[in-house]
């Protein structure tokens, strides 16, 4: 059976959604292989044996054993039932301190692209000396950092005040996939424009 990619149905810091999840797909014969550490919203499945499964610290070291770590959460999905059960309250202030972390990144990026966009919105609007592509990048650079940080504003806003739901998680998933087009982009601006 190939390799499939899908999307979690839930962030990865609400850890009983994600315990459902594993022994749902469990009882399809599916496991869940590895979930991306740079698209965290994303898992990558694989034929499994069933039975249950878990989360837990990555504490003890359980050799030979099924195991699938939960990027930026520090817990692993386990088979079985594990002795050293995952504290469902250290998951919040992980993922408060994963969003803090992105709301610094993005702040730096919306830093960086300031004088990028105003360049790119005064070519779109015929005042600025930029050629085509530059003015175009430019634009679109400001664009997706734009809707990387209010994305994760967003969430992080929901993560505080509400119970995780569609709204955080879709959230969640812009603003990291606004983040890599936003990365793309200045890398092909360095490219096409270097300093």
């Amino acid at each position: 059976m190939p390799l499939r990619i899908r999307a979690l149905p839930c962030l990865p810091w609400d850890f009983t959604a994600l315990e459902d999840w594993a022994n749902s797909l469990a009882r399809e014969q599916l496991e869940i292989r590895r979930i991306s550490r740079a698209l965290p919203f994303l898992a990558l499945l694989g034929e499994g044996p069933g039975g249950s499964y878990t989360l837990a610290r990555p504490r003890r070291r359980q050799n030979g054993a099924y195991r699938c770590r939960v990027p930026w959460m520090d817990a692993l999905i386990v088979r079985g039932r594990s002795e050293g059960k995952y504290s469902y309250g250290g998951a919040r202030r992980r993922a408060l301190n994963l969003l803090a972390a992105l709301v610094f990144i993005i702040y730096s990026a919306l830093v960086l692209t300031i004088g990028d966009t105003a360049r790119g919105l005064a070519w779109l609007f015929g005042e600025g000396e930029l050629s085509a592509v530059s003015g175009l990048l430019s634009a679109l650079n400001g664009v997706f950092a734009l809707v990387s940080a209010l994305s994760v504003l967003i969430c992080l806003v929901l993560t505080v005040r509400v119970k995780y739901n569609r709204a955080c998680r879709a959230a969640f998933a812009l603003s990291f996939v606004s983040l890599w087009l936003w990365l793309i982009l200045r890398a092909v601006m360095l490219i096409h424009s270097p300093i």
